[in-house]
């Protein structure tokens, strides 16, 4: 088998004076399981020579290095995420965990703990183990077939058919009704039952069973078993420690939550970029905070977004409280402006919107500089620092 983590393997040997590390049956079969239980935390124990190192049980020479090679690679995925995450987040800056895995793994061969070495370097979260937990009983239900609900017409209240006797079934699979209520007539219960799948699958929560509602009712669960396993990745690409205070903003779901001592105290709703001009994700400090901001619009923003909009209607720029800036500083009277004659591309004003009601920052801005914001590390006369009480 093609060597996983060969650098690893080798300082490891030369730091004991090459002393075997599998002799003993004892440990070698520690570290089978160790890396059995790798399936729980989302990960293919067979990329770790699982099959190989099975074969070679009963030989310990051929097993010795191939053994060490398999632990330091899933001990490596453990603490630090099998793919790396500047792959599929360009900017992501989030601090990584580290450990010296090569203690560790002395540490776990000295005291006979080697079935657990590879557990105990999970991340250490409620969130990660309540995942763990989700996927365990995604892949239990997952073994039993789903209830097909074949094509039709909508299905709504008031109807009887073999497909509501279909629809209801799968609803009992789903834990959305009791077997009891398998009637087929498409009754309240049942339509609470589909308006209750339709708001956890974010489709509109009608009660009505029409062609997507019904889609997404056959398509099972391998979906979910997909979206836990890769939040399970990425929890292993976050440092262990949060913070005792700290926000997590979850782009996909539009909100922002305040966790003090690992408890979410509040949520608010944000407002995201378009899927062709993202979000970044990243990490930084919140470090001082604005009152009664200015809006100082970015770029993209003015040029993709304002700009149109005060083509269409130049008065909206006073109307909302919008300053226009030359290159020079200055401002510039808004009605000097041949708006249509601009282009994006050379839009060669910066525009700022003043405090105010109809401000898009609102009262307040929470800042944490960063290479996306262009916002000053220094924090304007003013403002106040940001609180770390």
């Amino acid at each position: 088998p093609v060597r996983l983590a060969p650098v690893a393997v080798s300082q490891f040997y030369a730091g004991r004076d090459e002393a075997p590390a599998w002799s003993e049956d004892q440990r070698f079969d520690g570290l089978i399981q160790a890396i059995e239980r790798l399936s729980d935390h989302g990960l293919d124990p067979g990329h770790y020579h699982l099959q190989a190192l099975r074969a070679r049980k009963a030989a310990p020479e051929r097993r010795e290095r191939l053994a060490t090679d398999a632990w330091f690679a899933a001990a490596a995925h453990m603490v630090h995420g099998k793919l790396d995450p500047l792959t599929y987040e360009t900017d992501w800056t989030a601090a990584r965990r580290d450990r010296n895995l090569a203690n560790d793994l002395a540490a776990a061969l000295a005291a006979g703990t080697v079935e657990n070495s590879l557990e105990l370097l999970a991340p250490n979260s409620p969130e990660y183990a309540a995942l763990m937990v989700e996927l365990s009983d995604l892949r239990r239900q997952q073994e039993d077939p789903i209830v097909v609900i074949p094509d039709g017409p909508a299905l709504k209240l008031g109807m009887t058919a073999a497909r509501v006797y279909a629809l209801q079934k799968r609803l009992v699979q789903l834990g959305l009704m009791q077997a009891d209520a398998n009637t087929g007539i498409f009754d309240q219960q049942t339509e609470q039952a589909v308006k209750e799948f339709q708001e956890t699958g974010d489709l509109d929560a009608d009660g009505i069973v029409g062609p997507a509602t019904t889609a997404r009712l056959n398509r099972g669960i391998q979906s979910k078993i997909d979206q836990i396993m890769v939040n399970l990745e990425r929890w292993r690409w976050l440092p262990e420690d949060l913070g005792r205070r700290h926000l997590r903003a979850n782009i996909a779901g539009f909100s922002v939550a305040a966790y003090n001592e690992g408890l979410r105290e509040r949520t608010h709703l944000i407002i995201v970029g378009k899927q062709f001009r993202r979000t970044p994700v990243f990490s930084d400090e919140i470090e001082y905070i604005v009152l009664n901001p200015w809006w100082e619009t970015p770029k993209s923003i003015a040029r993709k977004d304002k700009l149109p909009l005060f083509q269409r209607d130049p008065g909206v720029v006073e109307k909302l409280g919008f300053q226009v800036i030359d290159s020079a500083g200055r401002i510039v009277p808004p009605a000097s402006i041949e708006w249509a004659s601009l282009q994006p591309a050379t839009f060669p004003y910066k525009i700022r919107q003043a405090p105010g009601p109809l401000n898009a920052l609102d009262k307040l801005k929470i800042m944490f500089p960063n290479k996306h914001s262009g916002c000053s590390k220094k924090p304007p006369a003013g403002t106040r620092p940001a609180s770390t009480r």
